[in-house]
């Protein structure tokens, strides 16, 4: 990636140049995660869709994004994030400790009408935990006090691995009257045979 300061001297919006770009893998994948069947959780997300594969070219891009707080990079896929129907981010905890002083979800889906209707109540990073230990955690996520929940809804999230989080989500929604709750995400983890492995190398 060429320094991001570059950009907001030409005027343009792409932070890249087009052959790290063409290293970014587009799968428009509809992952299909067997995980939560059998639990409490099945069935709380009706659809899912990604852009990307989570390669090494997009491990590098999160570790300036979100580990180094490179705001300006939620420019690279911002023309490609934009939807018709309004959006409900995956909140972030956070509190008097929280370093990075943007919220990514939100900056990476900028360009759509943002409904903020979670708030998450741990600091646990679901990467930090194996499948097991995601799929038996409490629910994270509780409603906003006031909040209007409307009947359809699309979460917005930036990495999809197990898909726990999103049906965590889709659950609280659903129990507090949407009727259908599709997920979308910039990018797709692929499935391992070893369920434990995490992503590696971001610092988050």
């Amino acid at each position: 990636m060429r320094d991001t300061w570059s950009s907001l001297f030409t005027g343009k919006q792409d932070c890249v140049c087009k052959s790290c770009r063409a290293s970014f893998n587009k799968i428009a994948s509809s992952p299909e995660r067997r995980y939560v069947k059998g639990t409490e959780l099945e069935g709380a997300l009706d659809s899912i869709f990604c852009f990307y594969s989570y390669n090494s070219s997009m491990q590098n891009y999160f570790q300036r994004y979100k580990g180094e707080g490179d705001h300006i990079l939620h420019l690279v896929f911002s023309k490609e994030l934009r939807l018709r129907e309004p959006c409900v981010p995956i909140p972030s905890y956070q509190d008097s400790s929280f370093k990075r002083s943007f919220c990514h979800v939100d900056e990476l889906f900028c360009g759509n009408n943002l409904l903020h209707l979670l708030k998450k109540t741990t600091s646990i990073k679901q990467s930090s935990r194996n499948l097991a230990q995601r799929i038996q955690s409490s629910n994270p996520f509780e409603l906003l006090p006031g909040a209007q929940v409307p009947e359809k809804i699309v979460l917005i999230d930036d990495i999809f691995t197990t898909g726990v989080t999103m049906n965590q989500a889709a659950a609280i929604l659903k129990k507090h009257g949407a009727k259908q709750v599709h997920g979308i995400c910039l990018v797709e983890t692929l499935e391992k045979n070893d369920e434990t492995e995490t992503r590696k190398g971001i610092k988050l």
